[in-house]
């Protein structure tokens, strides 16, 4: 197996950071959303506003203490321990980053988008704007001895989404934003570090799907088959689009360590879907500030595994990587869940690269048509062999008939417009093929070849067998258009 060279830049740190508060973003979307449908009750109507916005604080997070945080989830505290933040009663707890900024710049500034009346002589309570002791409570503590309660309620009725909102000591009643909401209304573990997976697609040498829909996929050469349930050519792009989605898995929140959670619980023991990645050995290469290589790492081979487990919602679900519980979203990591092999087969039955070609057979009523091809190097008058502008060696292609060369550029031409001849759809689940074919094309390649058998299904199509196994139907009349010399 070859070694593939992998590379390590600082941009690559700097990129997954800025997807990771963007996920953070979208997780805190879908807690409004859930919460925004569940709510049934009718909020009383407000009679007058003040659209002038309050500061109750504006401070630096440098100037934080300590944030409790009570919510629907549980309580937890972030504590300040010199120049770190720690997770109260948690000393292994490792921060987001990109979570941790947004959750302390949502405590240092404590600001209200505009004031809706004063609850006193109202005939209202705060409890009726879901401000009461089942609401959010955020208490902020300072390095200066003050501090600051307040709390975040129902969701206003109105288009635009704000949250009832109320400061401890103060009898208005206000609105705050979304996002505001959405940081403290999660729980602790949201702040959770979450690996997010680093795949590089070129290093991928298998993917295995086990649990619902079974199928693999293997890289051979430079092209991929897939290898159950069946063996059968795929299609390259839609395989490198695959590869795409999976070197893009982004995790949205970290639930806890497998070893402490409850597995069945999230649908993980057993997962309804496991997906397993073979990683190809690779040498990494890592650089110094000026770009130039400094060290060489050879790094075995090895197998990454996802499994998959219950929806939370229509948005997100369980999946458990490298030993963490996480919460993943159908944007990001969806590929997990709905990847099929049908939509990856190859419909294109005659596709091979015609350089790679050594022998081409076409047999039909009894009779075989067959074609040797070589390739020859391009000589200059200086006798030395002509490149491209990579160095690359360039080659003639040519076709020969019974060891007599024959007219290579209408081979080629012919060949071109079989390459192009798709199959158009799937035959039914209970099709099962004749035992004489019509027509049968072999492309051999090396030691290796490709058996296209064709059969008769209807008037109008053949039913199409590669490799002896009929999964596609395709045009007759697409084949007839098709003529070699």
């Amino acid at each position: 197996m070859a070694v593939r060279k992998r590379y390590v830049r600082s941009e690559r740190k700097k990129r997954r950071w800025i997807l990771s508060a963007l996920i953070a973003v979208l997780v805190f979307a879908v807690a409004a959303v859930i919460f925004y449908v569940n709510r049934e009750e009718e909020l009383p109507p407000i009679e007058y506003r003040d659209v002038s916005g309050v500061t109750f604080e504006n401070r630096q997070t440098e100037e934080i203490a300590s944030v409790t945080v009570k919510n629907a989830e549980g309580e937890y505290t972030v504590v300040k321990n010199g120049e770190n933040w720690q997770m109260a009663g948690r000393e292994d707890f490792e921060f987001s980053e990109a979570m941790l900024e947004v959750f302390l710049g949502n405590a240092a500034l404590i600001y209200a988008e505009e004031k809706l009346m004063e609850i006193p002589g109202s005939g209202y309570t705060f409890t009726d704007f879901g401000l009461g002791d089942n609401g959010i409570r955020v208490q902020v503590a300072y390095t200066d001895g003050a501090s600051r309660s307040f709390y975040i309620g129902s969701l206003v009725p109105q288009e635009t989404p704000v949250y009832y909102f109320r400061v401890e000591g103060d009898t208005g009643l206000y609105t705050v934003t979304q996002d505001v909401q959405e940081t403290f209304a999660l729980s602790g573990d949201a702040l959770h570090r979450v690996t997010d997976p680093a795949i590089k697609g070129d290093l991928i040498d298998e993917i295995a799907f086990s649990g619902e829909n079974p199928f693999t996929v293997t890289r051979e050469g430079d092209e991929w088959y897939l290898t159950a349930p069946f063996r059968y050519p795929l299609n390259t792009a839609k395989v490198n689009k695959l590869l795409e989605k999976l070197e893009g898995l982004r995790f949205a929140q970290f639930v806890s360590k497998a070893e402490k959670a409850d597995l069945s619980a999230c649908g993980l023991s057993p997962a309804r879907r496991t997906v397993t990645l073979a990683i190809a050995p690779s040498v990494l290469t890592g650089y110094d500030e000026n770009g130039q290589p400094i060290a060489d790492k050879y790094l075995e081979g090895y197998a990454l595994s996802f499994l998959c487990g219950d929806d939370i919602g229509d948005i997100l679900f369980y999946c458990l990587y490298r030993g963490e519980v996480v919460k993943a979203t159908r944007f990001s990591s969806g590929v997990l869940l709905t990847q099929d092999y049908e939509s990856l087969l190859q419909t294109a039955p005659f596709a091979v690269a015609v350089s790679s070609l050594t022998r081409f057979e076409w047999e039909e009523k009894g009779q075989t048509r067959a074609w040797d091809i070589t390739l020859h190097e391009r000589l200059l008058p200086n006798n030395e062999f002509e490149r491209d502008a990579s160095g690359n060696i360039l080659y003639d292609l040519r076709a020969e008939q019974d060891g007599i060369e024959g007219n290579t550029d209408e081979f080629l031409l012919a060949f071109s417009r079989l390459i192009d001849v798709k199959a158009e759809n799937l035959l039914p689940d209970d099709y099962a093929a004749p035992k004489e074919h019509e027509i049968r094309i072999t492309l051999f390649r090396g030691e290796n070849r490709r058996e296209v058998k064709l059969y008769p299904y209807g008037e109008l199509h053949y039913a199409v067998s590669v490799d002896g196994e009929t999964v596609f139907y395709m045009s007759r009349d697409a084949l007839s258009q098709v003529k070699f010399p």
